[in-house]
């Protein structure tokens, strides 16, 4: 793991929420909706998931 921040500078939980928030703009693009693509990409609660989007894209994930 130390090894994984050194060469990414991000620890491997933050990379794995990033990769999954990206997947899930890639479904809520494609007409999934927000809530759906939420528990897809295996996030446990919307308010989790919310607060993760808004803290990476900046916006809320109905107005992506």
């Amino acid at each position: 793991m130390h090894s994984f921040k050194e060469e990414t500078g991000r620890s491997m939980g933050s990379y794995i929420t990033t990769k999954r928030l990206l997947l899930a703009r890639q479904y809520i693009s494609g007409g999934m909706p927000s809530t759906q693509a939420c528990y897809e990409c295996g996030f446990h609660n919307y308010s989790t998931f919310y607060r993760a989007w808004k803290k990476l894209f900046g916006t809320s994930p109905k107005q992506n």
